[in-house]
């Protein structure tokens, strides 16, 4: 059995990754897929690969995580300024950080559209392959989503920790003074252009708000909760 997590990275990957382990999974959360060597897979800069795996895999599960737009770029931002710290803006290493650091309003806009179309993308694939029921949607903001996810794909080990929870030298640093302040500045500027967009029906902050996309996923196990 194969499992493709295809949602963004900064939504709950790494600890998928740990939950696949926990449960005996051989499972590579990497850039890069080692198809023949593993089992599960999460963390693939080429999201958009799940189309071929889907006809190569007819029977693997397919994870698709998301979380609230807005709290996933501050992470993914967040995870740029900790980094770039680390390495102290060395241009050697600006691969681990350049990625997510920069936030403007065409940056954002672009990671809204990207993100959404990706959604829109997957629902569409599965659905006119028969496939839905192959087809997981973990929303990793509800408190309850490991249960959900362990019970869909009948995983017996639910402990595990967080994300970065046990990386003693990124808690540090994200605790720095000059971290926190630039994350302060990213914040009130992301609040800002959110502010001039969420009137935007093209920009939708929240997947099930539009009724096209409520109604696909209603065809596949999901988590979502409406307010």
């Amino acid at each position: 059995m194969k499992y493709f997590v295809i949602g963004f990275n900064k939504t709950a990957t790494t600890t998928m990754h740990e939950l696949f382990l926990l449960n005996g999974i051989k499972s590579l959360h990497d850039n890069n897929w080692d198809l023949d060597n593993y089992d599960a897979f999460s963390d693939n800069k080429d999201i958009s690969v799940y189309k071929e795996l889907s006809i190569k895999y007819p029977d693997a599960m397919f994870i698709l995580n998301i979380r609230n737009i807005k709290e996933w770029i501050l992470s993914r931002v967040n995870h740029g300024i900790i980094y770039r710290t680390l390495y102290n803006n060395d241009a050697n290493h600006d691969w681990t950080w350049k990625w997510a650091y920069a936030i403007s309003e065409s940056k954002i806009l672009e990671k809204i559209e990207f993100r959404n179309t990706h959604i829109q993308s997957v629902l569409n694939h599965f659905k006119s392959r028969n496939m839905m029921n192959q087809l997981l949607v973990l929303d990793v903001d509800q408190a309850d989503w490991i249960k959900f996810f362990c019970l869909n794909l009948n995983l017996d080990k639910q402990d595990t920790i967080r994300a970065h929870s046990s990386n003693s030298l990124f808690n540090m640093l994200e605790k720095k003074d000059e971290c926190q302040e630039e994350l302060k500045a990213a914040k009130d500027t992301l609040d800002e252009i959110f502010l001039k967009i969420k009137d935007d029906p093209k920009y939708k902050c929240i997947i099930y708000e539009t009724n096209e996309l409520d109604g696909l996923i209603a065809q596949v196990k999901n988590n979502i909760k409406k307010a």
